[in-house]
């Protein structure tokens, strides 16, 4: 994600992800993390972006006041498979409507600065998976966060309901 052939030290954790209106929860085991993503809020398709387009017309794309924090990857069907799509048109971008709300993927439109592009690509692989291995049996060995286990989001609202 940086440049070829450099180290980044990351953890792999399984993580559970909830919708915003904290009605829908999918686990993600075995995901890859890190302290900086090379994406910014200003990558991210907006509600003016949306309008712009007549074929997305209905579409409400939530303002969230924070900072990248999760990319997740097409191997995540439980999160990405579409229940509703609107197709492009006039080389604009295409919506699609999932477990968590609509994704706008394609081009927005926006007026680009000359120069100012921006391309993500994240890869993950065996190797990457052995240093990190080693990495947390030399560094996390004495444990920084307790054995202890906690409770699903999920056990909690149950026990509050009982």
């Amino acid at each position: 994600m940086e440049s070829k052939n450099t180290s980044i030290k990351c953890s792999a954790v399984d993580l559970e992800v909830m919708d915003l209106k904290e009605e829908t929860l999918v686990e993600l085991p075995h995901v890859f993390t890190r302290p900086h993503l090379p994406a910014t809020v200003e990558n991210a398709a907006n509600q003016g972006d949306v309008d712009r387009w007549p074929h997305l017309t209905g579409i409400k794309i939530s303002k969230i006041d924070a900072n990248v924090g999760l990319l997740i990857r097409n191997d995540a069907p439980k999160i990405l498979h579409p229940k509703e799509v609107r197709e492009s048109s006039h080389n604009g971008p295409y919506a699609t409507w999932t477990v968590f709300g609509w994704v706008i993927n394609g081009p927005l439109g926006r007026v680009q600065d000359s120069g100012s592009y921006i391309a993500n690509f994240i890869r993950a692989d065996a190797e990457l998976d052995d240093q990190f291995r080693k990495y947390c049996n030399m560094e996390f060995n004495d444990s920084v966060c307790g054995a202890k286990t906690s409770l699903s989001q999920n056990d909690k609202r149950a026990l509050e309901i009982m």
